[in-house]
């Protein structure tokens, strides 16, 4: 995960994105034991150093989790919160086996939100 964000940090110096925390904890960390209950969050993050940034107005965060990663892409979705008071928090029973969750922000109308990116097309903030 921190090459791939090196990556977005050199191409993109000034841009922030969504990211799924674990227990409060980012992608670059041990995650809990598998069968322990964490708690999923949500916050924009300025991708040059990780730390919270600002960014539009979210309504909703859907979770989903992809059970497989070795395999072909495949998010299940985990759950879904509409509170922004909590960092849009839901708990989360962790799997036995490797996972990578993602946190996709949704609009009022339940459109995923998207800024532009410094290419010039539009990115999903995960």
């Amino acid at each position: 995960m921190l090459g791939a964000l090196g990556v977005v940090c050199d191409e993109n110096p000034n841009v922030i994105m969504g990211m799924a925390f674990i227990d409060g904890v980012g992608p670059i960390s041990v995650g809990p034991l598998a069968g322990s209950v964490a708690s999923l969050t949500f916050q924009f993050v300025d991708v040059a150093n990780l730390l919270p940034a600002v960014g539009p107005s979210v309504a909703s965060v859907l979770y989903e989790a992809d059970l497989t990663p070795d395999l072909v892409e495949d998010f299940t979705p985990i759950g879904i919160s509409t509170d922004p008071a909590s960092n849009f928090q839901i708990p989360w029973t962790i799997p036995a086996s490797e996972a990578i969750v993602q946190a996709l922000p949704l609009d009022d109308f339940g459109n995923l939100i998207q800024i532009p990116g410094d290419n010039g097309a539009d990115d999903i903030l995960r």
